[in-house]
């Protein structure tokens, strides 16, 4: 009988690894994409971005935080519309200087944020810096 319930006990320990080493993928990558959130600095240099969390932790909004050449923008919302994509974000950007809306794909890799922006027929590539808080 006791052996029956150790045997038992071992098949659900066992179900329950095979689940655990399935899992952690996902887990990690759900960290990973979680890392654009924070301040950035632009390539205009002297503007500071924040990239600000929902309630799940996932990013949401990206505002325009700092700006030594126009801090009449300051406030303004330039990231919107975050959804997942491979190893970071689909977003929509807002360009304030050409007054429009460009689709993007950002995703950080070690102190960056790399943004490829769609811009018709080609891609553009702009590059942040991440801030301390």
């Amino acid at each position: 009988m006791i052996f029956l319930q150790i045997k038992r006990v071992m098949h659900m320990l066992k179900k329950l690894s095979l689940l655990i080493i399935l899992m952690a993928p996902l887990l990690a990558n759900a960290d990973k994409k979680r890392d654009v959130i924070g301040l950035w600095e632009t390539e205009e240099k002297g503007e500071i971005v924040l990239i600000d969390k929902n309630e799940n932790g996932f990013p949401i909004a990206g505002k325009l935080e700092r700006s030594a050449s126009r801090p009449d923008k300051v406030g303004m919302t330039l990231m919107t519309n975050f959804t997942e994509h491979k190893d970071g974000w689909n977003v929509t950007l807002y360009s304030p200087r050409r007054d429009k809306n460009f689709d993007a794909v950002i995703h950080r890799k070690d102190q960056e944020l790399n943004l490829e922006v769609d811009a018709g027929f080609f891609t553009h590539h702009i590059i942040w810096t991440a801030q301390s808080n």
